[in-house]
């Protein structure tokens, strides 16, 4: 059980797709549990407003976490304290995974598995400056000959982690390759706390292989919840022995996307090139739907964007304009 919650379907950190708007739909379609976009400790504590914008979460947004990456303890101490103070989570995140190389090159996200002590360090400062849920999210290493994910969460776990998740792939594979879910499993059987698996969850069978070959506790669902936010519905039934409802069609993922658009206006503005990749993410791999993707990239703002979805909306279900 996880925040009183029996293997929950958790939306994973994705930087310019987990916005408040987005998780607010993903909860909607089924998402236990979700969590902030990655955010720098350090901009938090030097007071970025965009920092601190990205952590708000969606009004009545629970369990909702933060997810926070850093490679100094003392800095990670501070933004964890005030986060607990001003934004109050269910609980807060600590990436230790991200393969991005401006992320590595500041000595942040998966470059602490190359360091297990200077890992350990940022993870029991975060846990020693708050009273709320401290998780850490990891990969298998650095690379395939440099495993160093069991060291780093025994001592996330010593350190007082609440639980953890282990995305299957190394920091040096990113997101290709196939993900090794044996790595979860031997995480899973070496530790007390929770284990979350990450990786290859691409729909309601992937998530009940992975429960039945790691016995982990729950799953981050990113990649499919990037391209359908309304995936979790079918994961949740497949993983209560009912039958999956099929993937979203055409006219799903536009009501989805357009229930996104009208929370994400009220934000603030969402720049074009964000919206535009938002929108084409939302309607990929549904059927019918490559022309229209076409004509998204080549919309001028956002009321042409907007325009060209009402039409295809519209097309889909003629009832929908009918008052």
């Amino acid at each position: 059980m996880i925040l009183g919650i029996d293997r929950p379907l958790v939306l994973s950190p994705m930087v310019d797709v987990t916005d408040a708007a987005f998780r607010s739909v993903a909860s909607q379609w089924g998402a236990d549990i979700t969590c902030s976009e990655m955010v720098s400790a350090a901009g938090l504590v030097n007071g970025n407003k965009k920092s601190w914008r990205l952590v708000q979460p969606w009004p009545g947004e629970s369990p909702y976490g933060v997810q926070l990456m850093g490679g100094d303890p003392d800095i990670m101490a501070h933004a964890v304290a005030w986060v607990s103070e001003l934004v109050k989570p269910d609980f807060i995140d600590l990436n230790l995974g991200c393969p991005s190389p401006n992320i590595l090159r500041s000595c942040a996200g998966g470059f602490l598995l190359r360091d297990p002590a200077k890992a350990s360090e940022v993870i029991r400062a975060a846990v020693d400056a708050t009273e709320i849920p401290v998780t850490v999210k990891m990969r298998i290493g650095p690379s395939a000959d440099r495993p160093t994910f069991l060291d780093v969460e025994q001592a996330a776990q010593d350190a007082g982690a609440a639980w953890c998740t282990l995305h299957g792939r190394t920091v040096e594979q990113g997101y290709s390759g196939d993900a090794d879910w044996t790595a979860i499993a031997s995480l899973v059987d070496h530790l007390d706390i929770p284990v979350i698996g990450n990786g290859d969850l691409r729909g309601p069978d992937d998530v009940v292989r992975m429960r039945d070959a790691t016995e982990c506790a729950g799953f981050f669902i990113a990649r499919a919840a990037m391209h359908d936010p309304t995936v979790f519905r079918p994961l949740r039934q497949a993983l209560d022995g009912e039958a999956p409802e099929p993937p979203a069609d055409l006219g799903k993922r536009l009501s989805a996307l357009t229930t996104y658009l009208d929370r994400a206006a009220t934000l603030g503005e969402v720049p074009l090139a964000v919206l535009k990749r938002q929108v084409t993410r939302f309607l990929s791999a549904a059927p019918g739907a490559k022309k229209l993707r076409a004509a998204i990239h080549g919309a001028p703002d956002a009321a042409g964007v907007r325009a060209l979805l009402e039409i295809a909306r519209l097309d889909h279900d003629p009832s929908a304009g009918v008052e």
